[in-house]
């Protein structure tokens, strides 16, 4: 459960800061034709919102968490926690490439790649602060 709460609050600030100060302005414009708006801002579900910060934490806890718990295990954090983020993210993505009439290449793009790191950055600090 330790890992899970740790996981959790680390996609919190990590997306935060990600989403609330680093792309916000790239979102709007790339995400203009499908996002949800209200008052040129994004008007967030907050509990769709919050199921998918449970299921990255439980992906971290489950799959990663066992695969990063020895001592040395630092490049099993890059691999592991890497691998999920580029599945959870690309399968997302690619999806909504698949599917949506305008949803821009570029930000899938740029949204695994954020993914894969995020994913990366939690599994370390489940690792120094868990396991």
């Amino acid at each position: 459960m330790k890992n899970f709460i740790i996981a959790f609050f680390s996609f919190l600030v990590l997306d935060f800061v990600w989403l609330g100060l680093v792309v916000k302005k790239f979102n709007m414009e790339m995400l203009a034709e499908i996002g949800r708006f209200k008052d040129g801002q994004f008007d967030l579900l907050y509990v769709p919102a919050i199921a998918t910060y449970v299921l990255m934490a439980a992906a971290i806890a489950i799959f990663v968490v066992p695969k990063i718990a020895g001592p040395d295990d630092w490049l099993n954090v890059v691999i592991y926690g890497g691998l999920m983020g580029v599945v959870v993210f690309g399968i997302f993505d690619l999806t909504n490439l698949a599917i949506l009439k305008n949803y821009p290449m570029l930000f899938a793009v740029v949204d695994m790649a954020w993914g894969t790191f995020a994913f990366i950055a939690v599994s370390a600090i489940v690792k120094k602060f868990g396991v």
